[in-house]
């Protein structure tokens, strides 16, 4: 299809050379389209492509330029999208020797902000060439300049200027698409392009520039500054007083955190006299290497694909931005400084761990408290057995990444389970669900729970229409008898109002260091059952009520929350509640109904 409008130098003979010439015989194309002078133009694609306003205006369609011999040249260009785009989508193309051979770019700032580069052909030589992450998210209405080498072998894609190309690649197969023109557009968005040139280059042009691409990464010195920075503003935690018979304090937020291939001595890592100035810091919870699922970052070879491609960025910057190096740290420590105030002695203290993956030691005051392996399962830690004490306390993990060391051929696909490649290291290693990467680190929250000697150590629910049954886990840490009541109080959510109230068990007994499991059950409740579409969120799904429930003695009053269901939260680490058994599972879109607070008095 020819379309006419002004523009110069578009059509010309361009003389074809032979093997032994090193230089291509045609002239430089320097193209503003703002010349009046009408011409012909090859469009291809059922859109429109047309010049208005001194710019080149092509959508849903692309233009063709120069020769189908023109093997070896530079392209130079900017374009935009207008500022009303909805995002920016802006496509371009060389050595098109006619639709189906050719190659073509793409720079993307929708859901994904990259450089994009592939070569079409006949009968699935169709190949994927390149995938760069942008820094930065393109913006509609900015003009872009790029900068496109093709030589034998070899595609260098420049941006805004820049000296050293964001795709510098080798194509092993470029003899399927040796030779052709340059095309503009291409988009189902409107793309303007202004200031094209085109130049001949000899064919050894780029055997003395070393492959290079661009990459922004964090010096060393950067990194020592952020992490002094960082180091800084560490803050121990510090509790002021104790709130009843029962107080949790969230250890969430910054620990101090120090690779083992910087200190591997046991010793100094556990001390409370180790200077801790030059360790590095790390949010709880967290990993320390990114979140690679299978859902999020699939790739197709070596390159990222699919909806999440978005989310695999952020974790790969995520993790580039720590001070230390994640991709060589196995194992790290991680080091948290908690202030206990006077009357905590006589108080039972105990660390509760929601996930750690893999292999946990922890630490309290230089002495190991406890262990775990496991990636999902949460664990306490007690550390009342003359661990804690008024003051100043240090608590330490040790967080081992892989469970079994030097898997043979780890990442050799032995099976595929539905659509997930099943390799030697999940078969071998701890089981880590849907995650990939070997990921770790203390990732799901941490607490410090101080109560009285008598306590709750676990609560299940098991719900039905008209109640449920209860089973609690119940401690006597003291060295004394101690005698309680079990009450219950059910308030309903939404409105605070006391939906139910009972006394089902009177005048327990435990002995010194007993441990027992209760059981009882709440009978004849009439919940309001229903289910109404609001905006976007589902609401209802039963009376949602918030059971509490907990024992009375003589003095102090002591509980614990318990959920039920499944949490629609906008974070990435989802919970599933069967009662107080906390399950981890991905991304979901359901609503919890609450039953929480068990107690005793």
């Amino acid at each position: 299809m020819n379309l006419k409008f002004p523009i110069t130098l578009l059509v010309f003979s361009a003389l074809l050379i032979s093997n032994t010439v090193t230089a291509q015989q045609f002239p430089e194309i320097k193209e503003n389209f703002s010349n009046p002078a009408n011409a012909g133009i090859k469009m291809i694609g059922r859109g429109e492509c047309k010049v208005n306003d001194g710019v080149l205006k092509s959508k849903d369609a692309y233009v063709c330029f120069g020769n189908s011999d023109w093997k070896n040249y530079r392209i130079t260009f900017k374009a935009r999208v207008p500022e009303d785009a909805e995002q920016v989508q802006i496509w371009a193309g060389f050595r098109a020797f006619n639709r189906f051979d050719r190659y073509i770019f793409g720079f993307r700032g929708g859901l994904q902000d990259d450089l994009y580069l592939s070569r079409m052909g006949y009968m699935g030589t169709d190949e994927f060439l390149g995938l760069r992450q942008l820094d930065f998210h393109p913006l509609p209405g900015k003009w872009y300049d790029f900068k496109i080498e093709v030589c034998g072998d070899r595609i260098r894609i420049f941006l805004n200027n820049e000296t050293l190309p964001r795709l510098d690649i080798r194509d092993k197969n470029t003899h399927l698409a040796p030779s052709g023109e340059v095309t503009l557009g291409g988009s189902w968005i409107e793309n303007e392009f202004d200031d094209l040139s085109i130049t001949p280059l000899n064919d050894n042009y780029l055997s003395n520039w070393p492959v290079q691409e661009l990459k922004k990464t964090i010096t060393a010195e950067e990194k020592e500054q952020k992490r002094q920075k960082e180091r800084a503003g560490y803050t121990p935690v510090i509790v002021d007083q104790l709130q009843g018979s029962r107080t949790e304090i969230s250890l969430n937020g910054t620990w101090l955190f120090m690779p083992e291939y910087v200190l591997s001595d046991k010793q100094k890592a556990v001390s409370n006299n180790t200077n801790d100035k030059d360790w590095h810091t790390m949010p709880v919870p967290n990993f320390w290497n990114p979140i690679r699922i299978w859902l999020h970052g699939e790739t197709f070879g070596p390159f990222a694909k699919g909806v999440s491609d978005r989310y695999y960025e952020q974790e790969t910057d995520r993790c580039e931005n720590y001070t230390f190096d994640y991709r060589n740290t196995k194992a790290a420590w991680y080091r948290q400084w908690i202030e206990l105030p006077y009357n905590s002695a006589a108080k039972n203290i105990e660390l509760t761990f929601d996930a750690v993956s893999k292999v946990a030691e922890v630490y309290i005051n230089g002495q190991l408290a406890g262990s775990h392996i496991g990636m999902f399962g949460n664990f306490k830690i007690d550390g009342s057995k003359l661990l804690f004490k008024p003051g100043k306390n240090l608590i330490v993990v040790k967080v081992t990444r892989d469970f079994i060391n030097d898997i043979k051929e780890a990442d050799k696909i032995v099976n595929v389970a539905v659509t997930v490649p099943v390799t030697n290291r999940m078969l071998k290693d701890i089981a880590h669900g849907f995650y990939g990467g070997d990921p770790a680190g203390i990732w799901q929250p941490v607490s410090l729970v101080i109560t009285d000697p008598v306590k709750i150590e676990d609560a299940f629910i098991k719900p039905s229409l008209t109640g449920a049954d209860l089973e609690l886990t119940v401690k006597n840490h003291s060295a004394e008898k101690v005698k309680f009541t079990v009450l219950t109080d059910i308030i309903e959510k939404s409105a605070g109002n006391l939906f139910h109230t009972a006394t089902p068990l009177q005048n327990i007994e435990l002995k010194p260091k007993e441990e027992r499991i209760i059981t009882y059950s709440v009978t004849g409740l009439k919940p309001l059952i229903y289910s109404v579409w609001s905006g976007r969120t589902l609401q209802g799904c039963g009376n949602r009520t918030n059971p509490k429930f907990y024992f009375k003695r003589r003095q102090g009053i002591d509980f614990q929350l318990t959920r039920i269901g499944a949490e629609n939260l906008s974070g990435i680490y989802h919970r599933l509640y069967c009662s107080d058994r906390r399950r981890h599972c991905e991304r979901g879109n359901s609503r919890i109904s609450d039953i929480q607070r068990f107690g005793f008095a």
